[in-house]
């Protein structure tokens, strides 16, 4: 299954693309697709995705497709979602 996964933010710069498509196995909740990211990235991406416990962050701002969720959020993801991922953006 293809997930589309954007990036916003703090993110886009970690990862160093705007957007990438990844194979996901099924099922995939949101957590189990952020994981994946954050393995694949972990030099750049990880402490952006998830903290020490490997929790997701709780600054972190998700949504599928243009819905925004919860990372409490056990949904599975379906193929040819778009998932974006969004850190806060601060600044005076």
């Amino acid at each position: 299954m293809q997930i589309t996964i954007r990036y916003e933010a703090q993110a886009k710069h970690a990862a160093g693309v705007d957007s990438e498509t990844i194979d996901v196995d099924e099922p995939c909740r949101v957590i189990d697709c952020l994981q994946q990211i954050a393995n694949t990235h972990a030099d750049t991406l990880k402490s952006i995705l998830v903290n020490a416990e490997g929790k997701i962050q709780p600054t972190l701002l998700l949504f599928r497709e243009d819905e925004q969720i919860s990372k409490e959020d056990d949904t599975e993801l379906s193929d040819g979602d778009t998932l974006t991922i969004m850190t806060p953006i601060s600044g005076g």
